[in-house]
């Protein structure tokens, strides 16, 4: 889902904040294409769907010259970056999505049967998020349509 720099926050880390915010605006405007072009591949293919975003807690984003300060705020940045990008596809598409707490998901994985190879804790966790778009559950708060 990128065009340019998969990691745009560490890419954008030794520019000139004017440099950096171009670049981060150019990624940005490249994965929500690509995004979009996907989510309206899914829709074409498997009609009406919805989607579930394993979503971090909310984060207000500090001026992006502060962000580039601290590499931890690079990594955060990031995952939001990409988060915010599949619920904005999302939403241009019409699709309703839920935003799910990982860390609550987390214990509910946990709970799961045994699943192994090919099944990692990241797939277990995506799989779950989608199910509990699918039901509606109080797990999820649903975004957009």
């Amino acid at each position: 889902m990128a065009r340019g720099p998969r990691q745009p926050y560490h890419a954008a880390e030794a520019l000139a904040l004017e440099e950096a915010e171009s670049l981060i605006r150019e990624c940005r405007e490249g994965a929500l294409e690509l995004a979009v072009t996907a989510v309206g591949e899914l829709q074409r293919e498997f009609g009406a769907i919805c989607a579930g975003v394993l979503a971090g807690r909310p984060w207000r984003a500090p001026p992006l010259a502060n962000i580039l300060k601290s590499h931890a705020a690079i990594h955060t940045a990031e995952g939001v970056f990409y988060r915010e990008i599949c619920i904005e596809a999302c939403e241009r598409c019409g699709v309703r999505v839920a935003a799910v707490a990982e860390r609550e998901m987390a214990a509910r994985v946990a709970a799961l049967p045994k699943l192994g190879p090919p099944w990692t804790a990241d797939e277990k966790l995506a799989c779950l998020a989608a199910w509990e778009a699918l039901e509606g559950s109080k797990h999820s708060r649903c975004i957009g349509t």
